[in-house]
């Protein structure tokens, strides 16, 4: 059996991935975090939540259900877990936060 063109195949696929990679080269660990920090806190703040970027950590997505004239305010540190992965008890519900009166604050 002839492994020629395989080797040719091969020749020209190491030398794509090594000009790939020139133009799109992977993320670091440090964008990867920022990454999923805005992700969290555009989330956050999406549903009325008050906080800073970086100070909350979400894993899974909590269910937020906030009435007019309330608050919600998170700071740092603050983690919310969400999905049965990360949850070491096994709990496979989402972390709820509510308000349900006017001038509530959390």
């Amino acid at each position: 059996m002839n492994k020629q063109p395989i080797r040719i195949v091969n020749f020209f696929y190491r030398g794509f991935r090594k000009i790939y990679r020139i133009f799109f080269p992977s993320p670091s660990h440090h964008e990867l975090l920022m990454r999923k920090q805005v992700s969290d806190y555009k989330f956050l703040i999406s549903k009325g939540v008050e906080t800073e970027l970086g100070y909350v950590t979400l894993y899974g997505e909590p269910l937020i259900s906030k009435v007019n004239n309330s608050r919600i305010v998170m700071g740092k540190g603050v983690v919310i877990i969400s999905d049965s992965q990360y949850n070491r008890s096994g709990i496979n519900h989402p972390a709820i936060i509510a308000t349900e009166a006017p001038g509530a604050e959390i």
